[in-house]
């Protein structure tokens, strides 16, 4: 019987092995009708590129309305607690605490175990090494909670987070699911 198990797992893992292996040859000529996406930042002459059957039009440059975006900020004047309208706390100070988080995310390159001003909720989609993806945080003075998306051009082109954004790129033809 534990030898059946064993045939059984090395079957399994040759024919992993195998289809991993039978890969398209690297002198195949670019199809012209692949989708590509270049990205570079504006003072740099790097350029990071993903060639893509999944990549859609729509997704990628539609979906984002800087207008709607630009008038749903943080506001700076004071924000009530929607729990006890007695309260309240001044946007800018939560934007301060965000911008003292990001500083403190980019110094660390493993996953910490608390931030000063945050509690994690979730980071399952988040990557400490190259500072990219989603993380949801709780402020632990105020009743908030801050949905943190970063991108940079060399991570925006890669699928660094994990194995659900990969997924929903398959599925939803843009680069990540906080960009669609």
């Amino acid at each position: 019987m534990k030898n059946r198990k064993i045939s059984a797992l090395f079957a399994f893992i040759a024919l992993i092995c195998f289809s991993e292996c039978q890969a398209r040859s690297p002198w195949r000529p670019k199809d012209p009708l692949m989708p590509e996406l270049r990205v570079k930042y504006t003072d740099r002459n790097k350029t990071y590129t993903i060639r893509d059957y999944h990549l859609e039009y729509i997704p990628l440059f539609k979906k984002f309305d800087k207008d709607f975006f630009m008038n749903h900020l943080l506001p700076e004047d004071t924000i009530t607690y929607r729990t006890d309208e007695s309260l309240s706390v001044k946007g800018i100070t939560l934007k301060r605490l965000c911008e003292a988080l990001i500083r403190e995310i980019r110094r660390h390159k493993s996953e910490p175990k608390c931030f000063r001003h945050f509690t994690i909720l979730k980071c399952d989609d988040f990557n400490f090494r190259t500072t990219s993806g989603l993380i949801i945080l709780k402020y632990k003075d105020y009743p908030f909670v801050l949905k943190l998306f970063i991108k940079t051009a060399k991570t925006f082109m890669k699928l660094s987070e994990g194995i659900i954004p990969k997924f929903l790129f398959r599925m939803g033809g843009g680069i990540n699911r906080h960009l669609s």
